[in-house]
């Protein structure tokens, strides 16, 4: 917003001005407000490279702005993949005691800011009257106006813990990740519990399907399908070691933050990786 005049500034005044890279983690403003595609072309024009966070958001640049294959790339988001120093069992007894939970039921987590573009409703909605499982909201308010009816909303099995320090160890606890958002590039939570062997139930939505296989699917339109494939993923073990270690492997193959690091450096430097 403010980078880009200075350097046209800078064009037009015939004086130097540091090499500007412009990292798009997403087009849903474009979806929003068509008038932004006209910034958009505007900026990618003067800025030197734009990254893309997923294939998807490159291709805008590069098929609907028009932009040259080599100032529009794609460097996927990355997460750290780290050993967590306890067992799931320690940390499952931590995380019952935050949250008073008692039984022995799978638990189910979602990280996510509470907006509605990332749809905790819908969970809710298909989890109400499902005491057999418990789930965790974690992430800070977005929105006061969706974040108090969310609250409104929660039965005694689903918890909304909003910002915390100690996400990998609820993740760490948990069986299952899940999420209902309606758009997004590359998932950083998902690759997030992808790192913690997390096996994924996923809105069937382009940002999400970059995981391929290695995740497992539903549609936003049907609160039936969801509450079907979160018990059949509950009782088929094979399943959920299936895909816990195949999105791990998609992961640290693809998605760790090394591998970001490194492609950042090489765009910054103007070397090829």
């Amino acid at each position: 917003m403010y980078a880009v005049p200075l350097k046209l500034l800078a064009k037009l005044k015939g004086s130097t001005f540091p090499k500007l890279i412009h990292t798009a983690h997403g087009m849903d403003h474009i979806h929003k407000r068509p008038i932004t595609l006209v910034y958009e072309k505007l900026c990618a024009s003067i800025t030197d490279v734009t990254v893309g966070v997923s294939p998807a958001v490159m291709n805008v640049y590069r098929q609907r702005l028009f932009v040259h294959h080599e100032r529009a790339i794609n460097i996927n988001n990355g997460t750290l993949i780290e050993n967590m120093p306890f067992s799931k069992g320690e940390y499952r007894k931590k995380i019952n005691a935050q949250f008073g939970i008692t039984n022995g039921n799978p638990i189910w987590v979602y990280v996510a800011r509470v907006v509605p573009l990332k749809n905790h409703h819908f969970i809710i909605e298909a989890m109400k009257d499902s005491p057999q499982r418990n789930i965790i909201f974690v992430g800070p308010s977005g929105d006061d106006h969706y974040w108090e009816k969310i609250q409104n909303l929660l039965p005694p099995h689903i918890h909304m813990v909003g910002s915390c320090s100690n996400v990998n160890e609820i993740l760490a606890a948990s069986d299952f990740y899940i999420s209902a958002s309606t758009h997004e590039g590359i998932p950083v939570a998902v690759l997030e519990a992808g790192a913690m062997k997390l096996p994924c139930l996923l809105s069937d939505i382009p940002g999400h399907r970059m995981m391929g296989e290695a995740a497992e699917y539903f549609s936003l339109e049907n609160i039936h399908e969801l509450k079907t494939k979160m018990a059949w993923l509950e009782k088929n073990s094979e399943i959920k070691n299936t895909l816990s270690y195949n999105l791990h492997q998609k992961v640290i193959n693809h998605y760790s933050s090394k591998t970001m690091s490194d492609a950042y450096l090489a765009a910054y430097s103007g070397k090829a990786i």
